[in-house]
């Protein structure tokens, strides 16, 4: 018959490698989900720059509507024999290069919120891939701990019985 004590130490070391191989398999799973977040939030970074860019081209884009719309407006006055530089023709100039530089200013914004909404998500992932680094490293060594002190706790039980 086996001794005892051999029994308990090999089942103890058992244990515990088992515990080790454990413990490997959810770090690695933890940096897998880790590095897929990273990936997300660079992801959304590179969103967050297109929207600035396509809120720079509708600001753009608005800016010449409104100065072709004034184009067409002076020479609809001009066609008329009005005099552009007072009056209401001037008054309507006046608003239509305002109500324009409110639309490109509306379009800036649009966009502004949406990059910074990206922003937000990309932080967000930053951080939620940290903690799950943090929580598979914690859940890991508690594995090891555990696969131990099992070991030990097996190990005491047929040494007592030797």
């Amino acid at each position: 018959m086996c001794d005892p004590t051999v029994i308990g130490v090999t089942s103890a070391a058992m244990g515990t490698y088992s515990a080790i191989q454990k413990a490997d398999a959810i770090g690695k799973a933890g940096a897998i989900n880790a590095a897929t977040m990273r990936a997300n939030a660079g992801l959304a970074d590179r969103a967050a720059g297109d929207a600035r860019e396509r809120g720079q081209y509708q600001e753009g884009q608005e800016r010449l509507q409104t100065d072709r719309l004034q184009g067409q407006q002076k020479s609809g006055y001009a066609a008329g024999n009005v005099d552009v530089k007072s009056g209401s023709a001037m008054d309507v100039l006046s608003d239509t290069s305002m109500m324009g530089e409110l639309g490109a200013k509306i379009q800036q914004n649009n966009y502004a919120r949406e990059a910074w909404g990206f922003g937000k998500q990309a932080a967000s992932q930053r951080r939620q891939a940290d903690i799950t680094e943090q929580t598979a490293a914690n859940q890991a060594e508690g594995t090891i701990i555990g696969g131990i002190a099992g070991g030990a706790l097996d190990a005491s039980k047929f040494i007592h019985l030797g």
